[in-house]
């Protein structure tokens, strides 16, 4: 089996997705009252599940490798 750059990974891109979501509070993104009820309840978890589909799906259809560094 090959092996490919680790950021080339629809797995890896797709963990990446769902962890930036899921700490999107944590980076300034502020909402009012209504606005964080329905976001953070609703549009996160689908967002961060479809980045975990994504991440699951890539691997599924990997034919390489992942290793970490160039070359």
């Amino acid at each position: 089996m090959e092996s490919k750059y680790i950021l080339r990974s629809k797995t890896v891109l797709g963990l990446i997705l769902a962890t930036v979501v899921m700490w999107a509070g944590q980076f300034g993104f502020d909402f009012s009252q209504a606005d964080s009820n329905f976001i953070m309840s609703n549009v996160n978890e689908l967002v961060a599940t479809g980045g975990l589909l994504y991440a699951f799906y890539g691997r599924m259809k990997a034919d390489t490798k992942l290793r970490f560094g160039k070359g």
